[in-house]
């Protein structure tokens, strides 16, 4: 009776899984269609760290350039609006040698409130270009860029899993 049961539980296993060491690993059908996936995938993932990094890059060449060459000037907020949930933004204006420049920056949301019984905001921008400009009162952050960094290579550590373990391969084809 036992070795019934022996049977029946091994008709369920694959033909390569039976037989005996060393075991012949036959490469599913859609084995070059994986690769190929993989291998656009992560490169299309390679490109956007590229991308996203040149972003970071001159993010902060800005950011060092205000602090360094930066001049301070009187800012008029015009407007405070709520873009998307925990994201608020203010658009000011101010002057640089009789023109109005404008600007506009992610505002953090623990000082909305305070903007909000403002009218004025101190600003700082470079006098060679005053198009480059931001509030004194803080800087931009990239937290937002680093966890986009993680994800993706959480991504790209589950892709390679998934594509070089075969027993992953294998249960996702056998269903």
């Amino acid at each position: 009776m036992e070795s019934n049961s022996f049977i029946q539980s091994t008709t369920d296993m694959p033909l390569e899984l039976l037989s005996r060491p060393p075991r012949k690993i036959q490469k599913s059908p859609n084995s070059a269609f994986k690769m190929i996936v993989f291998i656009v995938a992560n490169g299309l993932i390679v490109i956007g760290c590229f991308c996203l990094c040149k972003v970071v890059e001159h993010q902060t060449r800005i950011r060092t350039a205000l602090r360094q060459e930066g001049v301070e000037a009187l800012g008029e907020i015009t407007q405070l609006e709520h873009i998307n949930k925990g994201q608020d933004e203010v658009k000011y204006t101010f002057t640089v040698n009789g023109e109005a420049v404008y600007g506009r920056a992610a505002v953090p949301s623990e000082l909305m409130r305070s903007l909000r019984e403002s009218k004025f905001l101190k600003i700082r921008y470079i006098p060679s270009n005053p198009n480059i400009n931001h509030p004194t009162a803080w800087e931009e952050s990239f937290s937002s860029f680093w966890i986009t960094i993680y994800l993706v290579i959480v991504f790209e550590m589950c892709c390679s899993l998934y594509h070089c373990c075969p027993a992953i391969s294998r249960i996702d084809s056998v269903g």
